[in-house]
């Protein structure tokens, strides 16, 4: 090792919890429960909700503009690790006026976090943990959802982007993946950077990156060239595809999910198996590995394509 060299190592976070820590925060979110609700826009971690149920109000949404003429710009941001930097939590356990005895447990169970650095075979000394949830835990995603309620709540109460009747349907959330629909370029630009998102995410910690966010439209009018839309001083790059909850939305003049990168991610899956295998099992064998590792591919976001003809031909042509 050369003398006065530096060396960077990325290390990787690991929290363990054990079964009765689960079983007791299981015990705490029935007994509270009813002080954590947040918003319907928020499909991350709630009963009965889940990426599907996203992605159609998604679909439903942009389907009633492009329907009446209507071009949408959909937005898609991404939080920075927003899991790691939950530190105003108790306040907002205060605002949803949760019972005094769960506040203290919730206090004296964050407040005994603690992790230390292996190296090898060998353990550092105790470092205390003043931000983040437990991963893994059963509390964690409720308490994060509760956590960043705020930028939907925030948003709602601008009225920019899409609304259907008197219903608010611009901001859609799943954990911390964020998707903000607009008619308006001008609109988009306001939730964005000058308005309630960007200042919303400041003021609990967190922060937007440019890099991993993207623009796409969906409409009649998705060809034309539009101004450019701002993050801070970095403009989002228009794309001709995004990806939001493991699906690929197409900028085409109806909303539109594409099933290449869904084949192509079956078809590696597949030939990874193959020669991983190397004719080791009988084709029974083969065929369940198939079913188990590579069938799940294709049938993701199945139950999201309306026309089901359509896709039932493409999963034929894989």
């Amino acid at each position: 090792m050369n003398k006065g060299a530096v060396y960077i190592v990325e290390l990787s976070e690991i929290t363990l919890s054990s079964t009765i820590a689960k079983l007791f925060e299981m015990c705490l979110v029935e007994l509270v429960q009813e002080f954590l609700i947040t918003s319907d826009l928020q499909f991350g971690f709630e009963k009965k909700l889940g990426c599907s149920q996203a992605i159609n109000t998604m679909q439903s949404v942009i389907n009633y503009y492009t329907a009446r003429g209507s071009t949408v710009n959909v937005c898609v941001l991404d939080i920075v690790k927003a899991f790691d930097k939950v530190n105003h939590l108790y306040t907002k356990l205060i605002r949803k006026k949760v019972p005094v005895q769960f506040f203290d447990v919730i206090i004296n169970w964050y407040s005994k976090c603690v992790a230390c650095v292996r190296w090898n075979n060998m353990l550092s000394g105790s470092l205390r943990l003043c931000g983040g949830v437990r991963q893994g835990g059963v509390l964690s995603p409720i308490l994060f959802i509760l956590y960043v309620n705020d930028i939907i709540e925030d948003l709602q109460k601008q009225l920019f982007g899409c609304r259907i009747g008197t219903r608010y349907l611009a901001c859609i959330m799943y954990a911390d993946d964020l998707v903000l629909q607009s008619p308006s370029l001008n609109a988009l630009q306001l939730m964005i950077e000058f308005d309630q998102c960007k200042m919303s995410c400041e003021s609990l910690g967190l922060s937007l990156s440019v890099s991993k966010s993207a623009l796409t439209r969906v409409g009649p009018a998705f060809k034309h060239d539009c101004v450019k839309v701002r993050l801070r001083t970095v403009e989002v790059e228009y794309v001709n595809m995004i990806k939001y909850l493991g699906v690929h939305i197409c900028s085409a003049s109806k909303f539109k999910l594409s099933d290449s990168e869904v084949k192509a991610s079956f078809h590696r899956t597949v030939n990874g198996l193959l020669c991983k295998t190397k004719g080791k099992f009988d084709d029974i064998v083969m065929l369940r590995l198939v079913d188990a590792y590579c069938k799940p591919l294709l049938l993701y976001g199945s139950d999201v394509y309306r026309d089901a003809k359509s896709y039932d031909s493409a999963l034929k042509r894989a």
